[in-house]
């Protein structure tokens, strides 16, 4: 079976990287009553301050018994985030093995639906499963973890029919994606998103 092309889809469908290298993960939170504008800027410096992302993943089919490595290298920039829309936008660029994608991303906070923080392994199983492959297992090197923001189906505030979805921040500390999860968490709420609660697994 050949699955290292499912790769660039699976970050793709889980597009977003704040990853942590040389970030401390000291920097707490806004609080729960802080403005929108203090939150939405916490929220952009600590995406902004992560840089590029270079793991290794090893995945492994059961029902055949074949395997592989694809070595990913993966960036988000020029992350803005930006108060008065609850609009987040970045640039994302990811080298997987041979394939190269670069493209400009974004999303409201109004449109999300919850937010999870995953392992690696987790999301690259999520997205094996659901592109046909269940028996496929997967591990990650160095171990990195996913801010995971899920949208809705429905009319956004440009009036443009927003499919359901999900945008990823991925990052090399847990601690750190908890803490922008937090932020986001209570963007999403004053933005007038749905009722969520973040998932650490």
């Amino acid at each position: 079976m050949r699955i290292d092309s499912l790769l660039l889809s699976l970050v793709l469908l889980t597009p977003s990287a704040a990853p942590q290298q040389g970030v401390s993960p000291a920097t707490s939170p806004p609080a729960d009553n802080s403005s929108i504008e203090v939150t939405m800027k916490f929220i952009q410096d600590k995406l902004n301050a992560v840089g590029k992302v270079n793991y290794t993943l090893h995945w492994h089919d059961n029902a055949d018994d074949t395997y592989g490595i694809v070595q990913i290298n993966l960036e988000e920039s020029n992350v803005v985030a930006e108060p008065a829309s609850c609009w987040i936008k970045y640039h994302l660029k990811i080298v997987n093995g041979t394939t190269f994608d670069e493209r400009d991303n974004g999303f409201f906070l109004s449109d999300v639906q919850d937010l999870v923080v995953a392992r690696g392994e987790q999301e690259a199983n999520k997205h094996y499963t659901a592109s046909g492959y269940p028996t496929v297992d997967s591990k990650i090197d160095p171990p990195i973890f996913w801010l995971v923001a899920r949208r809705v189906e429905k009319e956004n505030q440009l009036s443009v029919a927003q499919t359901a979805g999900e945008d990823a921040f991925v990052f090399t500390n847990e601690e750190m994606a908890d803490r922008v999860a937090k932020a986001m968490l209570h963007a999403v709420k004053l933005c007038g998103g749905g009722h969520q609660e973040t998932k650490s697994f």
